[in-house]
């Protein structure tokens, strides 16, 4: 991402399992990013978006230590107060990700989506970033269908490693250009 512009994208899925992925294949398409945990208030042993802030952030709590992706819960911040951390943050790190509630969070925001079998399917839908199930036919989406994700990459994520799954963390590089609102 060097010479790009700093970017700030959330990802929301009413999808418990998509909602841990989907920021994390747009965390890692980007390169360098850090994760905003909006749904996530506190994570075991770190501190919080919030605590950070009212501490006053060092210049190391700002910055990347080192090419990948980072995560940080946000902790129990208003709107107006998660806004302006992000902006903050967003001045240091080359991308930025808001695992988003989807109340919290007022910048843009990717609707992330499954295509699941049958009457489960997509009805009538909103443009989203959609992810087809194993097995399930891809009907005509408004939006982006990303490669179909097998058993391995999916727990590899929730476990917290890298997937091994180079064309689905490449797909989600174009998510970046597209304009969401």
């Amino acid at each position: 991402m060097g010479s790009r512009r700093r970017q700030v994208l959330g990802v929301h899925a009413e999808d418990p399992v998509l909602s841990w992925i989907g920021p994390i294949g747009l965390a890692l398409a980007a390169g360098t990013a850090l994760i905003v945990d909006v749904r996530t208030r506190y994570l075991p042993g770190t501190k919080t978006l919030a605590q950070l802030m009212v501490d006053g952030p060092t210049l190391l709590d700002l910055s990347p230590g080192r090419r990948g992706v980072a995560t940080i819960a946000s902790g129990a911040m208003t709107g107006d107060q998660l806004t302006h951390a992000v902006e903050i943050l967003a001045g240091r790190w080359p991308a930025l990700v808001v695992r988003s509630d989807g109340k919290l969070w007022p910048g843009p925001t990717v609707p992330y989506r499954a295509i699941l079998p049958g009457f489960l399917g997509p009805g009538a839908a909103s443009p989203s970033v959609w992810q087809p199930a194993t097995g399930v036919s891809v009907p005509s989406l408004p939006g982006p269908v990303l490669p179909r994700l097998g058993r391995r990459p999916v727990m590899a994520m929730l476990e917290g490693k890298t997937p091994q799954a180079r064309r689905w963390v490449d797909s989600w590089r174009g998510i970046w250009e597209m304009p969401w609102a």
